[in-house]
């Protein structure tokens, strides 16, 4: 219907936050969160630097507990849904255009898009009928496993270049 309500922006928010961040690291914790999460129980995984919108909550557990997290999606719904009970596709892609910005470190469209490109891999899939899926939770995949697995593959092509090579093939 050109709108998402809360109930399916908390399902992108929470298959986002498990993308973004591996919940057992403090250190990544700190990194985007710009707190201490040991000391001040904030800084969710998926929350903005310190100063922006959304960054803190009364985490029950410093690396991303479930009221943390739940908390930080309400804040986050606040402010991405601009007062209104829904997001439109113009604040929807301003919420997008925003992640991108907190979580690349230069301003350029193609880093933007690489990233985003490369969220949309760890939390949704192309279904049977040619639309986009949002992964089962047990699906998603970090951003570090998916840079894991592209080094994988680029590793074992490397390697069988070199194969090819050291055997006269082409």
């Amino acid at each position: 219907n050109g709108r998402i309500d809360f109930g399916e922006y908390r399902q992108i928010y929470l298959r986002l936050f498990r993308c973004l961040v591996d919940h057992g690291n403090r250190e990544e914790v700190q990194r985007v969160s710009g707190h201490n999460a040991a000391a001040d129980g904030r800084g969710a995984p998926g929350s903005p630097p310190a100063g922006s919108p959304g960054g803190g909550g009364d985490d029950d557990d410093a690396a991303g507990g479930h009221r943390g997290v739940e908390k930080l999606c309400r804040d986050d719904w606040v402010v991405d849904s601009q007062g209104y009970g829904f997001l439109n596709r113009t604040r929807f892609t301003l919420s997008w255009f925003q992640l991108a910005d907190l979580w690349t470190e230069d301003i350029s469209a193609e880093e933007y898009a690489g990233f985003l490109e490369d969220v949309m891999q760890c939390i949704a899939f192309v279904g049977p009928n040619g639309e986009m899926q949002l992964r089962e939770e047990a699906e998603i995949r970090t951003l570090g496993q998916l840079d894991q697995a592209r080094r994988e593959r680029d590793t074992k092509l490397q390697l069988l270049q070199d194969q090819s090579g050291a055997d006269g093939r082409v």
